[in-house]
């Protein structure tokens, strides 16, 4: 992938001094058309309609891009399962973590058949790295370089462990009761305070991560009680941090149900972080993390 200074000279939307290049053999002047066809651009900022749902982003997308009618519904469960994204099909794009956003962008930029590495992971491939700015290369080195020179602090990201069984019945006795199964939302702010936190009702909207799921319409008792157990277990890591490391020591950066993403201001040590996070481990129901 190139940076966006790049992209835009290829587009040539910045225009080019006393250079010129080719792409699949194509002039990036001359052969416009040629060159566009090879390349899916996507601008770094997301391009997406947040009052759609995932899968009518793509039912659109299809059908400007010309693809047959007869085809649409394949294509899109194709591309739906190929970036896993099959549990988020019927929700609004605003209500989708970061890179679930980058996902749904990718498809609507992919071509038939990629023929770059996805960079998101670049660490992963390449031993060093170029930034660039202005079109000018300005920094160039390790990734581990760039880190210990320009970083701010470290990334933990933690998934949690998901709700019991056990746990699961003890709730639908003794919350919701009375063998119901489904939870009205008129229901809900009732239901969180037998709970023990009124306060997760609040939450029960679209615009939040965690609860656009419930904000709709009727949900079912369990998925109600287990979204319960999930953000009781996220509450009490995020004040175990906020205690450990100060309330501006950490920030929430991304939320999707059980997993979640946080920022760790200062100049924490990478060993001091991994020692508390590996002693709360078992406390806070943490079934896996890493600290970078």
């Amino acid at each position: 992938m190139q940076r966006t200074y790049s992209c835009n000279g290829r587009w040539r939307w910045n225009k080019a001094i006393s250079v010129t290049a080719t792409l699949e053999g194509f002039d990036i002047f001359s052969q416009q058309i040629g060159v566009r066809r090879q390349i899916g651009y996507c601008p770094q900022f997301d391009a997406l309609f947040e009052r759609m749902t995932v899968r009518e982003h793509l039912e659109l997308f299809a059908t400007i891009k010309g693809v047959p009618r007869s085809d649409v519904g394949a294509l899109v469960a194709e591309k739906i399962h190929q970036l896993n994204l099959a549990d988020f099909e019927n929700k609004l794009a605003g209500s989708l973590s970061g890179g679930k956003k980058r996902k749904l962008s990718t498809i609507h930029v992919g071509r038939h058949r990629w023929h770059l590495h996805n960079m998101e992971k670049h660490e992963d491939l390449c031993s060093r790295v170029g930034i660039m700015v202005d079109g000018c290369l300005r920094c160039y080195g390790s990734v581990q370089h760039f880190k210990s020179r320009f970083g701010d602090g470290l990334v933990f990201d933690a998934k949690l462990d998901p709700p019991t069984a056990d746990e699961l019945e003890y709730l639908l006795q003794h919350v919701i009761g009375d063998g119901n199964t489904v939870v009205t939302p008129t229901e809900l702010e009732d239901k969180c305070r037998a709970f023990g936190s009124v306060e997760l009702a609040q939450r029960v909207m679209v615009s939040y991560p965690t609860g656009c799921s419930l904000a709709a319409a009727i949900e079912r008792a369990e998925a109600f009680c287990s979204w319960c157990v999930e953000e009781t277990r996220f509450n009490a890591l995020k004040d175990f941090l906020l205690q450990a490391l100060g309330a501006d020591g950490v920030v929430v950066l991304e939320r999707q149900n059980d997993f979640c993403h946080f920022k760790v201001r200062g100049e924490v040590k990478l060993s001091k972080m991994l020692a508390l996070v590996e002693d709360a481990k078992p406390t806070m129901r943490i079934r896996e993390y890493s600290v970078s």
